[in-house]
């Protein structure tokens, strides 16, 4: 069964969706680039995210280094109610992503839709038709 989720250009010329953490709506950006899908450490409550393991420091596209913390899985759907699968979330401060979001103009992100679900959903984005496909 395949999946179909529109997907909008913000101003930073960057993809992003609805999608639905474990009940909660939330704006995604679809990054193919980043390897882990994640969350705002500022949203950890509001998604009812448990940690699975202690925070560890991670990578950024920048120079600036981040903690993350890994957690438990997490149920993912689209804003239909069609469930996507349980995958697992990192925990994220987006707080410098998001300021810079904000100085172009653009809204803010409370998640990142990484390679690690939008391979296991073997996704296909289509520019054309600003439509994200998953094979479920």
């Amino acid at each position: 069964m395949k999946c179909i989720i529109p997907f909008q250009r913000i101003e930073t010329d960057h993809i992003c969706c609805m999608l639905v953490i474990n009940g909660q709506q939330g704006f995604f950006l679809i990054d193919t680039g980043a390897s882990n899908s994640c969350i705002a450490k500022s949203r950890q409550r509001f998604y009812g995210l448990i940690a699975d393991e202690d925070p560890i420091e991670a990578a950024s596209a920048g120079s600036e280094r981040l903690e993350a913390q890994k957690m438990q899985k997490v149920l993912w759907e689209d804003t239909q109610g069609n469930v996507l699968g349980r995958f697992p979330i990192m925990l994220l401060n987006l707080e410098s992503i998001n300021d810079t979001l904000a100085k172009q103009g653009a809204p803010a992100i409370e998640g990142i839709l990484g390679a690690d679900v939008l391979s296991q959903l073997e996704a296909q984005i289509n520019y054309a038709t600003m439509k994200l496909s998953l094979q479920l």
